[in-house]
């Protein structure tokens, strides 16, 4: 997918690519001119969030839910953003592809007139789809607990076991994000936007903390032990 958006006389490029078919580091530094570097980070769907920034382009690894659930409990995965002031690359795979058209609509409303601009709102679309799967996992833990006081059984205890290991994933995930988005406040990169896309950023850090804080309530109340975060 590529759109062509922004004020006239400032267009940019927003380009999504799905590398879910993309095996190879090469094909990856040909058809879209990366590094073998950022190459890599790309295939990699399980790096960790971070933020580097070489003086023209921003690379941001950030973490989603995955669409699927994986043996029962939900996992996470990486997105990958490259932005410069000419276009901003979104790179995804079928396990995150779905959190694309939640960013057109929130643009919708949202002026997205900057590459800068669309990697923020992005960011806080990212953080608030945390939100409603942590609330269901908070109800199915007091569904679960409530059926296991009246009758404990061997799936009940398997099927809480999966619900704290989702936790742990997505606890694990949140806290990455708000480091990364942290890290990002400080950058070089960050001094030359605007203070609309200041303020934007903004609202994804404080976004991105409250889905970390969500995961750690959620987490307490299961009894999960942060001790095993990796």
């Amino acid at each position: 997918m590529q759109l062509y958006l922004g004020e006239e006389g400032k267009k940019y490029y927003w380009r999504v690519v799905d590398v879910s078919n993309i095996a190879d580091v090469e094909t990856l530094e040909t058809k879209f001119e990366l590094t073998e570097e950022m190459a890599k980070y790309v295939l990699d769907s399980n790096e960790r969030a971070r933020v580097e920034y070489d003086g023209k382009n921003l690379l941001v690894v950030i973490h989603v839910p995955a669409f699927t659930q994986n043996n029962g409990h939900y996992e996470t995965r990486s997105i990958k953003f490259f932005v410069n002031s000419e276009s901003i690359f979104m790179f995804v795979t079928y396990d995150t592809n779905y959190i694309v058209p939640k960013i057109e609509k929130y643009i919708q409303t949202e002026e997205a007139n900057s590459p800068m601009m669309l990697l923020f709102l992005s960011l806080f679309v990212i953080s608030d789809s945390f939100l409603p799967i942590l609330d269901k996992l908070n109800e199915e833990r007091l569904h679960l607990n409530r059926r296991l006081r009246m009758n404990t059984n061997n799936q009940g205890i398997w099927d809480l076991s999966d619900l704290e290991v989702g936790l742990i994933y997505l606890g694990a995930a949140t806290k990455q994000n708000v480091v990364a988005i942290r890290q990002m406040r400080i950058t070089s990169a960050i001094k030359k936007c605007t203070e609309a896309e200041k303020e934007e950023l903004e609202d994804a850090y404080i976004e991105a903390k409250q889905a970390s804080e969500m995961a750690d309530m959620a987490a307490s109340y299961s009894g999960t032990d942060e001790r095993y975060v990796q």
